[in-house]
């Protein structure tokens, strides 16, 4: 490793001052954001970014994956709950909307 990291992502890149890497992750969803911030502090924390570092790209990339899968999951989740509480409270309220 060269010691240069990704503002973005935390992953190495090739050049100093780069301040990004190539990945995909640059175009991004917020559930890729929040997991990208997530390894971004992995990686702050000694061992865990020399754990980090030993997983092969296409695992993270695998890793990556999955976890915005749940964030995504859980977004949608609580959008649903959201949704039915101002149902509720419209029907609350005989159907006149509250702003």
């Amino acid at each position: 490793m060269n010691g240069n990291y990704c503002r973005e992502c935390g992953g190495p890149t090739n050049e100093p001052g780069i301040g990004k890497c190539e990945s995909s992750i640059h175009d991004v969803d917020g559930a890729q954001r929040v997991v990208a911030k997530i390894i971004r502090d992995l990686r702050r924390r000694r061992e865990l970014r020399r754990e980090w570092d030993r997983i092969a790209g296409d695992i993270q990339e695998e890793i990556r994956d999955v976890w915005c899968s749940y964030i995504r999951e859980e977004l949608v989740r609580e959008g649903e709950a959201r949704e039915l509480f101002q149902k509720l409270i419209d029907e609350e309220n005989h159907g006149v909307p509250q702003a």
